[in-house]
């Protein structure tokens, strides 16, 4: 730490001598610094003097006290006066002398700011004071930071040394084949974080991570460290499920508290080329070492794709290409070697329905090369490394590839291309585009990381949500699952894109080793828009249990205002949160925050304009009056890029309210729910007379006693209006008959009051399309 020095202050006021008004004696300079010094340092003199101007000798009676910034009394010895009476004679002055020893002490006690005073008695008892500033300095200590890879070479580390006495945390991020030299304050550490395996002879990838560290270690004063971090150690982290899976995203890290030490790392990683994970075993903490964790959560997916030799098996390690197309399906393709994909690589070949075998060409981009084959008539492409390693490559979704497209590492790109060269070779191919199932694995181990770190997913520690994911073909939708851990401050994710429409069975499990599903809740987020990830819908917090079945639909009709809303009276105010999106689900919501998009909302009390503006905000809650009235919320969007339905809508709840007996209640919003049947692309057929189910609930979720209903439909997007039949069911429930179109879009009007005056209307421009 550099020395300084700051002229103490003490609550908001620098403290300045203080002198009796009539003393006849004062000291130069009346703040004196000491300035700052480390344990090493020899012991720092300073002198000040006391000036009489009067014509007569004064002496001083000279005392001093001294404490630390926390208030606590400096050690004895740390300062001291040269004399402890000084004479100053008329119209002269008189020096004194104070010496700092930083080595007196705790050699390991951080560092403080000193405030010295010293107390002038002068021999007809006035008094007067000079303060002396002085800071001790902390001690370090060298650390020397190697870390392994686990090829053995100098590693990539991204390491956090935590001091868990006093808090501090140190973050390193080594440069690649050089260690780290640290200077780091005595104290009891954690040194914990991942080393990444490069690809050093290849074209520079990582290979794959290894979480290791030490949970517990102590620097000492004059005690240089060196801490070698060795990836060599590290156990595969192994997870089964019950179907076949393949890694797509993991998380991996730790938790250490101790003290006022506290550090939550987490490392994560989406593509699936990183498929081995590893953590290096630690030794058990003791029992006043505060606690440690080791975290670690997954996502498994079927695999994309599975290729083999015909006839003679042997897997062929394929890597998609990303945003390439995929593969759904079998395929048993001749393999052919194009070369570059160059003019003369393809003169007098025929490849259409082929696979395309060819060797990456670092003058054409992979879309080029892709392109290139697709346009000679490949049925798919094997891009060979040219280099050692891994290969890893990507194209833009504007490409506008057509075909699937894979990469392949040169030593197994080499093997299949002399496969070729030596005659026919036909290639299985099994893909899956997108996967009808995914694992969402949150394992959480205590006190160590384990000699083993293997798991599996069940039946019997799972719960299982079957989620319909819709939207127009082709159009990709992005989604996200996090697990939430106790005492979660922040969670980091990667969008994954699928192709809807989807549906797709959702496991959750923390495993069978230290199930803890009591304690996790679950938040899963759609990204509707391929362009903007900032408009999103999310669904609730789910905490699940083993066991635990639920279905649900995201971006399903009818689109409109989120059910998922706040709203609420409290006294005499009104707090209201919405949502400007939501689907047919009551738990998901997405809010409108870029100029695209288009809200307004409305509160009138019986008839009287109370608020207008974009949204409702529970920060701000609105006044009304304790006597009974009437309240009409009125909320309208227009949106067209979160989903091609309900371009225009818009809402309109009239309750009645006063000051509720019990201090708070929900308001009495009348909600609408829609019971479409539609394809995965929120599509009815068209041209037929068509019913969908109607029925209501209270914004607390109680069912109404319904009075009346009423709907019109619009085949024009709301430029003419015929009215629909209702018919009433059993349990609140109405049947609305519709006559679709031959094509286009249904458009909405709704009305419907209780029995206890609450009544909505709502209009949705788009509510469904027909096919």
């Amino acid at each position: 730490m550099n020395t300084r020095y700051t002229p103490y202050q003490q609550g908001g006021g620098r403290v300045d001598i203080v002198q009796a008004l009539d003393a006849n004696v004062y000291s130069s300079p009346s703040v004196v610094s000491m300035g700052a010094a480390n344990l090493d340092a020899n012991p720092v003199e300073k002198s000040y003097k006391y000036v009489n101007p009067s014509d007569t000798d004064v002496t001083l009676n000279l005392t001093m006290t001294a404490t630390g910034q926390d208030l606590t009394e400096a050690p004895a010895g740390m300062f001291q006066l040269n004399q402890s009476t000084v004479t100053v004679p008329a119209h002269g002055s008189s020096e004194v002398k104070v010496t700092f020893n930083p080595a007196v002490g705790d050699p390991n006690k951080s560092v403080q700011d000193y405030k010295v005073v010293v107390k002038a008695i002068s021999s007809d008892n006035k008094t007067f004071n000079t303060i002396i500033g002085a800071t001790k300095v902390e001690p370090l200590v060298k650390v020397k930071l190697q870390t392994i890879d686990r090829n053995g070479n100098k590693g990539f580390g991204e390491i956090i040394a935590t001091n868990l006495d006093t808090g501090k945390v140190t973050q390193i991020y080594q440069n690649l084949g050089v260690d780290s030299d640290l200077l780091l304050q005595p104290g009891r550490y954690s040194v914990m974080g991942t080393v990444q395996t490069k690809d050093q002879i290849g074209l520079g990838f990582t290979q794959d991570y290894t979480l290791v560290g030490e949970p517990m270690l102590e620097l000492k004063y004059k005690e240089d460290k060196t801490i070698t971090l060795d990836a060599r150690l590290g156990k595969e982290i192994k997870i089964s499920t019950p179907k076949e899976s393949e890694q797509g995203g993991w998380h991996l890290g730790y938790r250490r508290t101790m003290s006022k030490g506290t550090v939550d790392f987490y490392k994560g990683a989406s593509s699936a080329i990183w498929d081995h994970v590893y953590a290096v075993p630690t030794e058990p903490l003791k029992a006043d070492e505060g606690t440690f964790s080791f975290e670690f959560d997954q996502r498994r997916y079927a695999p994309v794709i599975k290729a083999s030799y015909d006839g003679l098996g042997g897997s062929i390690p394929l890597e998609p290409v990303g945003f390439a197309p995929r593969l759904d399906g079998t395929r048993n393709l001749k393999a052919v070697n194009v070369g570059k994909a160059l003019p003369e690589d393809l003169s007098g070949k025929d490849i259409s329905g082929k696979l395309a075998v060819i060797t990456r060409d670092a003058s054409q981009s992979t879309a080029q090369q892709i392109k290139t084959l697709q346009a000679a008539g490949a049925e798919a492409v094997v891009l060979v490394s040219d280099k050692p390693g891994i290969y890893a490559a990507s194209v833009k979704r504007t490409d506008n590839i057509g075909i699937p497209a894979y990469t392949l590492g040169q030593e197994d790109g080499t093997a299949l291309l002399n496969r070729i060269a030596n005659g026919p070779t036909l290639i299985n191919l099994r893909g899956i585009a997108n996967s009808p199932y995914v694992y969402n694995i949150q394992l959480s181990y205590p006190d160590v990381i384990p000699s083993e770190v293997v798991d599996e997913v069940t039946a019997e520690n799972s719960a299982v949500v079957m989620n319909h994911y819709r939207g127009t073909k082709g159009k990709y939708v992005g989604e996200t699952t996090s697990p939430i851990r106790p005492n979660e401050v922040m969670i980091t994710n990667v969008v994954r894109w699928i192709d809807t429409p989807l549906d797709r069975e959702e496991w959750y499990s923390t495993g069978s080793k230290f199930p803890r599903m009591e304690k996790m809740n679950w938040l899963q987020t759609v990204y509707p828009v391929l362009t903007n990830i900032g408009q999103n819908v999310k669904d609730a917090m789910w905490n699940y249990l083993p066991g635990d079945k639920r279905e649900q639909t995201w971006l399903g009709a009818a689109i409109g205002q989120s059910q998922y809303m706040n709203a609420y009276r409290e006294g005499d105010k009104f707090f209201i949160q919405n949502h400007e999106f939501g689907d047919s689900e009551p738990t998901h919501w997405g809010d409108f925050f870029l100029p695209v998009d288009d809200s307004n909302v409305k509160l009138f009390k019986d008839g009287n304009l109370v608020k207008a503006d974009k949204w409702f905000d529970t920060t701000k809650p609105l006044a009304v009056s304790p006597e009974p009235a009437t309240y009409t919320v009125y909320m309208d969007t227009k949106q067209s890029v979160w989903s091609p339905l309900s371009t225009t809508s818009d809402i309109t709840f009239t309750f009645k309210s006063d000051r509720p007996a019990n201090g708070k209640e929900d308001l009495a919003l009348l909600w609408p729910r829609y019971d479409f049947k539609l394809d995965g692309e929120n599509k009815a057929k068209g041209g037929i007379t068509d019913h969908f189910d109607l029925s209501f609930v209270l914004q607390s979720g109680a069912t109404p006693d319904m009075q009346g209903v009423e709907a019109s439909v619009s085949t024009d997007d709301g430029n003419t209006w015929s009215t629909a039949k209702v018919q009433k069911i059993e349990g609140g429930h109405y049947t609305v008959t519709v006559k679709n179109p031959a094509s286009g879009y249904v458009s909405l009007k709704i009305k419907a009051w209780d029995a206890n005056g609450s009544q909505v209307e709502q209009t949705l421009i788009r509510a469904y399309g027909v096919r």
